[in-house]
């Protein structure tokens, strides 16, 4: 049985891939998938240049459904998991020189999932970045504080799925999938995770390093993305409803209602707003004691500014 089995779910960047899988030790409690979304005609030939990058127990696999973003590759690999641990990456991103190392120290833990500290650099000027902020802040409240608002951010707030240690039984028990669409597909996936732990852990060790460049999903602010993240989170406010603490739920969700103006002040038109509009009233969703009358005036005072 394996340790670790990490999954990477890659499109097209196969030098990132390449660096990415350089930082993974060769051992034989690592498995390896990776699940190509289709960046070649022929997937025989990502797989016969992929199989170069790595040796040892690596899976090169395809999505076998139509082009459809990294959560349907990451479904697929996990159907092919066998570690005690899941441990995810970007195919643009890497490992820590000595990750694995800081990793063992926790794999006889009794938690169902370990966080660790991220960092990030920034390409192509190869300083660090700004994306690792917020996950790492919220490991350090956490080891800071222990108590039930810092661990409610760490369970329910930290949508990406790297940079932990999460227990492939506890998964495999509550069946645990990613979401299909192409945008915010791990924002459930964390949060059920996050649920459904009977209990975790965290560690001021840095194992994970984003890649902060232009053109990451995380980055994109065109309509379809923002809606897209615009659904996961209400699933995310729809499923924690009744499961978590009054007090605890208003702080995680609190910033709902914003949405809306911000929508309004990316420019996305008055059909996003009506729809997002349309959902709260539909879900009963608070808007945090905004009316709906002072919304609307807001964006049209939003609107009317962007009038030439």
């Amino acid at each position: 049985m394996y340790d670790y089995s990490v999954i990477i779910p890659h499109y097209k960047d196969m030098e990132s891939l390449k660096a990415l899988l350089g930082s993974i030790p060769l051992r034989q409690d690592i498995q390896v998938i990776v699940v190509d979304d289709h960046s070649f005609e022929d997937p025989e030939e990502f797989i016969k240049t992929a199989s170069g990058f790595r040796g040892g127990d690596t899976l090169y696999l395809i999505n076998p459904d139509e082009k459809n973003g990294a959560g349907r590759c990451r479904n697929e690999a996990l159907k092919h998991a066998k570690g005690k641990w899941l441990v995810f990456a970007d195919a643009d991103d890497m490992f820590t020189e000595d990750a694995f190392d800081k990793m063992d120290a926790y794999a006889s833990s009794v938690a169902d999932i370990v966080y660790f500290v991220p960092t990030s650099v920034r390409l192509p000027e190869n300083e660090t970045g700004k994306r690792h902020i917020p996950s790492a802040n919220k490991v350090k409240a956490y080891l800071e504080k222990k108590d039930e608002l810092s661990e409610a951010y760490l369970r329910y707030d930290m949508f990406a799925p790297w940079t932990k240690m999460i227990r492939r039984s506890m998964v495999e028990e509550h069946g645990i999938r990613f979401n299909g669409r192409l945008c915010a597909n791990d924002v459930m996936f964390s949060v059920r995770c996050g649920y459904y732990a009977d209990s975790i852990e965290a560690c001021e060790d840095v194992i994970y390093c984003i890649t902060d460049k232009a053109g990451t999903l995380t980055l994109r602010n065109d309509p379809s993305s923002y809606k897209d993240r615009f659904k996961a989170y209400v699933e995310r406010y729809i499923f924690l409803r009744g499961r978590v603490k009054k007090e605890i739920f208003e702080r995680l969700t609190g910033w709902m209602p914003g949405k809306i103006i911000r929508a309004a002040v990316q420019g996305y038109g008055y059909p996003m707003v009506r729809y997002m509009l349309k959902t709260y009233k539909k879900y009963d969703i608070s808007l945090g004691g905004m009316s709906p009358e002072y919304i609307r005036n807001s964006i049209r005072f939003v609107f009317n500014s962007f009038r030439v």
